[in-house]
């Protein structure tokens, strides 16, 4: 048996489900057992979350066009009225992630590389459900690289596009439990663990918008930089700041610094280490003109070291000129 029908969440024998979600299951399942959320629940997509939901539907891989598909409402917390661009490549981080998981037989969720993402159409308004379409492009021993697409179900139309390459060797236990070692994890984690309640702890910090769940530190004067202070909540499951949490974050100073003349278009970010404790985020910008511009976004650990640096496009906001 599949470790939740163990447990009580679903029904997974191969007659309930495809045998590829109910490998994503299994790895959902030893990922709440052994890890902490993090910023997987600010996002609605922590493995507890996911295991609880009882609608079939919502998560479904598609064996023809070699597609993992999730339904996902748009919150109306963590955004303003409308879901902005770094969230979407938040999401994506999640789904395509279990879509590496699905295809890789050591089931290794693997660390990020590189990420972009890029808006086709307005985004959805909160409430809204989109569809979140992931696919392994290629996939070796070392790298793995995806890409998605988030539709609104309501128009059919395309909203957004990401594309994300992932690093996959683990450390050496990582690969030992979610390999040979999984079966007895999971009866292990079944017999042993109890299933974790920490809802309450985000609901007891729950802030409306995600400028207030970020809480940038000493920001300076003309929005160029800021300190941000990495908790849990802002963390993957390995404990460092997660790559969407770090997208979102440059998409906020960035937004301050183009002091809302600009309007982001596309973003692409590459990781070089991992961030933990306390970083800087330093906006410059790279060109602009009439129309467009571009801006360099790093992300920076106390002593210096580079983290990640997102490279944000953006198009003029003339309305907003005018107005001012």
């Amino acid at each position: 048996r599949s470790a939740q029908s163990s447990i009580g969440y679903l029904d997974l024998t191969p007659s309930a489900m495809s045998k590829k979600i109910s490998l994503l299951r299994d790895f959902l399942f030893i990922t709440e057992k052994f890890t902490y959320p993090g910023f997987g629940r600010v996002l609605g997509l922590d493995a507890a979350t996911v295991l609880q939901q009882h609608n079939d539907d919502r998560l479904r891989y598609d064996s023809k066009l070699d597609q993992l598909q999730y339904r996902y409402e748009i919150p109306k917390k963590y955004t303003n009225n409308k879901i902005p661009l770094s969230k979407f490549l938040a999401l994506f981080d999640e789904v395509t992630t279990w879509a590496i998981v699905i295809k890789d037989r050591k089931r290794r969720p693997g660390v990020s590389v590189s990420f972009s993402a890029e808006l086709l159409s307005s985004p959805v308004a909160v409430g809204k459900e989109i569809q979140i379409n992931a696919q392994v492009v290629k996939s070796g021993k070392v790298m793995a690289f995806t890409k998605a697409e988030a539709i609104d179900l309501e128009s059919g139309k395309i909203i957004c596009q990401g594309q994300h390459i992932k690093y996959l060797p683990m450390p050496w236990l990582s690969e030992l439990v979610l390999g040979p070692l999984l079966p007895f994890a999971i009866w292990f984690a079944s017999n042993f663990l109890a299933t974790k309640n920490t809802t309450t702890q985000l609901r007891d910090h729950d802030p409306k918008h995600t400028e207030d769940f970020l809480s940038f530190q000493d920001i300076s004067a003309d929005h160029k930089s800021a300190w941000w202070q990495v908790k849990p909540d802002h963390c993957n499951p390995l404990g460092a700041a997660h790559g969407g949490c770090q997208a979102m974050g440059m998409e906020l100073l960035g937004q301050k610094y183009a002091n809302n003349h600009h309007v982001l278009k596309s973003m692409s970010v590459s990781y070089m280490s991992t961030g933990k404790n306390e970083l800087q985020l330093a906006a410059n910008w790279i060109h602009q003109n009439e129309d467009m511009a571009s801006m360099s976004v790093k992300v920076l650990s106390s002593a210096g070291k580079p983290i990640s640096e997102g490279t944000l496009q953006f198009i003029n906001n003339h309305d907003s000129k005018k107005k001012n």
